[in-house]
């Protein structure tokens, strides 16, 4: 008897530490009004051009403090994309560029969260872009952990990546008189990235 109720007491208590690291796991959703997708792309050889993304979600979760389990995924919308001149948003909409119609959105989803060292990580997902998707490597700094002015707990990240448009047939080009591309094909992503804990 005295077996059995000692066998007992260590599933009880395995039971409750499972219960104890499930409860650990934390879920965040994507903070909007704090959070911009940012990109830009050469423009004339020397300069460049800038956007951004106005419209996004996301989510966040993990369970260890080392982010090594953690999952985020993010997705813009293609129809809020702002260069601030509305023809060239248009352009960026026709199927030279995103195919606004047909593919409305980019998605990311990663599926490795390694840390580098103290608050730097390399994060890798797969990016659809134009109904083609391929892995990338993003840089990802931990900015913290904290407490807005309502109570809801925030975790914040930048993050950076470059992409080569024409992996996704974001392909529209011309050249210069000199035969100089007038736009790149490099597209400097960053983002700020505000994730709101979930209740």
């Amino acid at each position: 008897m005295k077996i059995k109720f000692n066998f007992l007491i260590l599933v009880c208590l395995g039971m409750n530490g499972t219960n104890a690291v499930l409860a650990q796991t934390k879920k965040f959703n994507w903070d909007a009004v704090h959070s911009n997708i940012n990109f830009a792309v050469d423009y004339l050889k020397f300069s460049e051009t800038t956007g951004r993304f106005t419209k996004s979600t996301g989510s966040f979760a993990f369970s260890k403090a080392d982010f090594s389990d953690a999952v985020v995924t993010v997705e813009a919308d293609v129809n809020s994309v702002n260069t601030d001149n509305e023809q060239r948003d248009g352009h960026l909409k026709s199927p030279d560029f995103f195919d606004a119609n047909n593919y409305a959105t980019i998605k990311f989803t990663s599926n490795s969260f390694k840390k580098v060292k103290g608050n730097n990580f390399k994060l890798s997902g797969q990016l659809t872009m134009k109904g083609i998707t391929k892995n990338v490597v993003a840089d990802a700094i931990y900015l913290g952990e904290n407490a807005d002015a309502y109570g809801q707990t925030h975790s914040m990240w930048k993050v950076t990546f470059k992409v080569n448009r024409q992996d996704y047939k974001v392909s529209f080009t011309k050249n210069n008189a000199t035969g100089d591309a007038v736009l790149g094909d490099e597209v400097r992503l960053s983002i700020n990235a505000q994730f709101i804990l979930s209740k």
